[in-house]
């Protein structure tokens, strides 16, 4: 167990170096110029104020970014919230995202962003974050996805510790998914889809150790997680309020 301990440390802090020597590059590279970005009239544009770069959209919608390490529910998520299965479900820890994709929610005015999983492999997640970091956006909410088992959390330590270069902490979300599998999915209520009183009570201790955790490792004052079930739509109201209400602080 410990060499598989250490091994998984090891990973985690050569993804934290590459991303670093990759970010030190492209920064260099790209120092007094802007880019064209994608389709749909977005681009990059430099803010003075904040001394970097920012792509957007100029959709008139606010865009949602959902991170998260492979297995953690990203894409169940969004469909969650599209309420309509659009984004491909990959099997266990198996990730189908490749790439990000865009989905729009017409009656919020809300781009959610699904971006490629973290966890596999040093190179693969090097590609994967620098996506994710090139997604972002000046007015961005980013969503960052923990799993009920809060498994591979160095990953999503590393995440945080680049994003939080390019966003501001009022921007970054912590979420909890798959609330029904915490405590091997015992005392979840399957005929009312919500957890029982002894569940909802651990659930509310998770969220307040993931928050303090988070402070302790990233140094981000985050606000306390929302726990929710993209599987079976509990508390995913509360998640999208959560995601309204963010987006519209811009």
């Amino acid at each position: 167990m410990i060499p598989a301990i250490v091994a998984g440390v090891v990973a985690v802090t050569a993804v934290a170096a590459a991303v670093a020597a990759s970010n030190s590059s492209n920064s260099n590279s790209s120092s007094g110029s802007s880019s064209s970005g994608g389709g749909g009239g977005g681009g990059y544009y430099y803010d003075d104020d904040d001394d970097d770069y920012y792509y957007d959209t100029n959709d008139g919608t606010s865009n949602v970014i959902i991170t998260g390490v492979t297995g953690a529910g990203k894409s169940s998520t969004i469909n969650a919230l599209l309420k309509r299965e659009d984004a491909k479900v990959g099997v266990g820890v198996n990730p189908e995202t490749k790439g990000a994709h865009s989905y729009l929610m017409d009656e919020h005015s809300i781009t959610l962003w699904d971006t490629p999983g973290l966890g596999d492999g040093v190179e693969q997640d090097k590609e994967n974050i620098r996506q994710i970091l090139d997604s972002l956006t000046r007015d961005c909410l980013v969503v960052v996805v923990i799993d009920g088992y809060n498994k591979d959390m160095g990953m999503t330590y590393v995440l945080l510790d680049e994003i939080k270069h390019t966003v501001k902490p009022h921007q970054i979300s912590i979420v909890i998914n798959q609330a029904d599998v915490a405590m091997k999915g015992e005392n979840w209520d399957m005929e009312n889809k919500r957890p029982n009183k002894e569940l909802l009570k651990f659930l509310e201790e998770q969220a307040l150790s993931i928050q303090r955790r988070i402070f302790e490792t990233s140094k981000l004052e985050v606000a306390l997680p929302i726990f929710y079930s993209a599987m079976y739509g509990y508390n995913v109201d509360k998640l999208l309020d959560n995601i309204i209400t963010n987006t519209s602080q811009k």
